[in-house]
């Protein structure tokens, strides 16, 4: 079986890729912060920084293939600071020079963030890049892994899921604020197309059996906002939606990582695979079957959400 070590399992799209691809490979994955159980996978807590240490790791675990996932691991509209996003580029960096020398084949998650308008769906080679920090700090970890092009996989992509944290995740937030009628004013201005982290790892898992490099968009089918998110998420664990608020025209672009026009094309994937991608609904039915199938426990935490019917 396969050997697929997963770096970054503390975040929603590590922990997530582990627990599904673990029916189908032999999954090793390290946490950089807090400790995560999950079942089906051996686990350990490495906090490297450095590629001496990473290929130290490396020859360890003796993995077939890299996956890293601390720098976008979680939903771009999350907005994990400045400080965190580089932190966690510096150890991907040291990964990424790490993974060149011993000659394994990598995949990178980066993110939908890296853009903005005034395109929608944006393609893989598309130069509608977003001025800020986070997202020139990503596209230096997409180049980086990009010299190896014969072994490198990056994959942009705007995942969604549960949390592997004790303290919850964006998810986990925004239904327990939905479920106590607490539920923020969701922004209806920047757009994406998300995807269920699971969803995302059956599209890598045949990207991987395809032998696909280079740079793919691996998103959800169908465009959308924040509030409208919230909106059909509400609408499938039946709950109350959000309240809306009218909003004037903008005169300005937006600006800000992840705050305006992220959507991404998916021609390229859908060509190489010769498969459809899931829309919005599909995406959050799924959602609703791991939380009343107890999914999210594989992660060695007690659920803390518990859905309500609401008339």
């Amino acid at each position: 079986m396969e050997r697929v070590l997963i770096v970054g399992i503390d975040t929603v799209v590590g922990a997530n890729l582990a627990a599904q691809l673990a029916h189908k490979f032999h999954v090793t994955g390290l946490s950089t912060g807090e400790e995560i159980a999950i079942e089906g996978c051996e686990t350990a807590t490495a906090n490297i920084a450095d590629a001496q240490s990473a290929r130290q790791a490396i020859a360890l675990y003796r993995p077939d293939q890299i996956l890293l996932a601390q720098a976008a691991g979680d939903s771009s509209w999350h907005h994990t600071s400045v400080a965190e996003i580089q932190q966690a580029a510096s150890a991907t960096l040291a990964w990424i020079e790490a993974t060149r020398t011993s000659g394994k084949r990598l995949t990178l998650i980066s993110s939908d963030g890296v853009f903005t308008g005034p395109w929608m769906f944006h393609t893989e080679s598309c130069d509608s890049f977003c001025p800020a920090s986070e997202a020139q700090t990503l596209r230096t970890l997409e180049k980086a892994a990009l010299k190896d092009s014969a072994n490198s996989l990056v994959v942009r992509t705007h995942p969604y899921g549960w949390s592997p944290q004790l303290a919850g995740g964006w998810i986990d937030e925004m239904l327990a604020a939905l479920e106590a009628d607490q539920a923020p004013i969701f922004d209806c201005v920047a757009h994406s197309t998300p995807i269920l982290a699971t969803d995302l790892a059956d599209v890598l898992g045949s990207a991987w059996n395809a032998g696909l490099t280079g740079i793919y968009h691996i998103a959800g089918a169908e465009r959308t906002n924040p509030h409208r998110f919230a909106c059909a998420l509400a609408r499938v664990f039946d709950l109350a939606p959000p309240q809306a608020i009218w909003l004037a025209p903008t005169e300005l672009a937006p600006t800000g990582f992840a705050r305006g026009e992220c959507s991404l094309h998916t021609r390229s994937i859908r060509r190489a695979l010769g498969i459809g991608l899931p829309m919005l609904i599909e995406g959050l039915e799924r959602l609703r079957g791991q939380h009343d199938e107890g999914f999210d426990r594989r992660f060695g935490r007690s659920r803390r959400f518990a859905a309500s019917k609401v008339a």
